[in-house]
């Protein structure tokens, strides 16, 4: 009995991982000015920082999403990775995305939350929101 019980709540938590959300399957853009515009608004980042940010750096970076696997590149660049990834459901709008990163050898979890046409992500040790809008 307990290995039955054991296996339902692995295959359940294993489970978790693998909804991956229709909505994120697409080609998504850095949307520069939802970014700036949540930078401008997050308190204690320093005009040095605010004016590095400001200054062409948001924008360009495109991921890629399918089923198993995305891919992110700067745009009109070469595709920079295929990594495969998990997608845990949080609520209709919030995703944890599990992906392992090669550089460090080590997974990763990001959140992601849905708004309209577009999802965001905590950036920067000030946690503003980057904006990826689809394409």
């Amino acid at each position: 009995m307990k290995t039955i019980l054991i296996t339902i709540l692995l295959a359940s938590g294993l489970a978790a991982y693998a909804e991956t959300p229709s909505r994120l399957i697409g080609t998504w853009k850095s949307n520069e000015a939802l970014t700036l515009k949540s930078m401008e608004s997050t308190k204690g980042i320093p005009e040095k920082s605010r004016e590095f940010f400001r200054n062409d750096f948001f924008g360009k970076l495109v991921v890629e999403v399918k089923r198993e696997n995305f891919s992110s590149y700067f745009a009109g660049k070469a595709v920079e990775s295929n990594t495969k990834y998990e997608a845990k459901k949080i609520d209709d709008n919030n995703f944890i995305i599990k992906s392992y990163d090669e550089i460090t050898q080590d997974y990763t979890e990001l959140k992601i939350t849905f708004i309209e046409d577009c999802y965001y992500t905590l950036v920067s040790k000030w946690q503003f929101r980057e904006y990826f809008c689809k394409q």
